[in-house]
C-alpha cells in the first residue's frame, strides 16, 4: 500500500491497499507510527532514511519513502509500505492431526484464514449458515482464539 505524509508525519493520502495491510497486522499502531517516523526523517536537516523495515505480529515489513510534492503547496513523502509474504498454511489434514481441531473444522480453520465469512464458508463447504457458525465458534474456542482474524496465525504455526 502506498500513502502521502507531510513532513510533520501527518496522514494526508492513504489508499484502500494501504488499509488493507494495517487492517491485517494486529500491531497496526507500531507499523503506523513506524511510517509516521520515517516521513518526519524526511523533514530534518541531513540524509533522510532511504528505506526501512519494521518487525510486525506478521513479518518484517519494507518501507520505502520518496519525497514528492503533495496536493497542498507543502513538500510531502510517499511512502509505500510493503507488506511480508503470506506464510503458506499445511493442510487440513495435518492441521487436524496437530491440534484438537476435526477433520472438517480444520478446513473451517482454512476457510477462516482466507477471511471467509460463514455465508461464504457455508457455500464452499456445502453445509448451512448455521452450521458454518457453529464451527466457527468450536474453531475458535478449541484454539483458544478471541477473534476470527487470529485463526491465519494460529493455524500457520502448527
Amino acid at each position: 500500500g502506498r500513502a502521502v505524509y507531510g513532513l510533520d508525519g501527518r496522514l494526508l493520502h492513504g489508499t484502500p491497499a494501504l488499509d488493507a495491510v494495517l487492517e491485517a497486522e494486529p500491531d497496526w499502531e507500531a507499523l503506523t507510527d513506524a511510517i509516521r517516523a520515517l516521513a518526519r526523517s524526511h523533514a530534518a536537516d541531513g540524509h533522510p532514511v532511504a528505506q526501512a523495515t519494521v518487525e510486525g505480529t506478521r513479518g518484517t515489513y519494507a518501507l520505502t519513502p520518496s519525497r514528492t510534492r503533495s496536493v497542498a503547496p507543502r513538500p510531502a513523502v510517499l511512502v509505500a509500505v510493503e507488506a511480508p509474504a503470506e506464510r503458506a498454511l499445511p493442510p487440513a489434514q495435518e492441521i487436524a492431526d496437530r491440534t484438537e481441531l476435526t477433520p472438517r473444522q480444520a478446513e473451517v480453520a482454512l476457510l477462516l484464514a482466507e477471511r471467509r465469512s460463514n455465508r461464504e464458508i457455508a457455500e464452499a463447504l456445502c453445509i448451512s449458515p448455521y452450521t458454518a457458525r457453529n464451527h466457527t465458534e468450536a474453531v475458535l474456542s478449541r484454539l483458544g482464539l478471541g477473534d476470527r482474524r487470529q485463526v491465519r496465525d494460529a493455524i500457520a504455526d502448527v
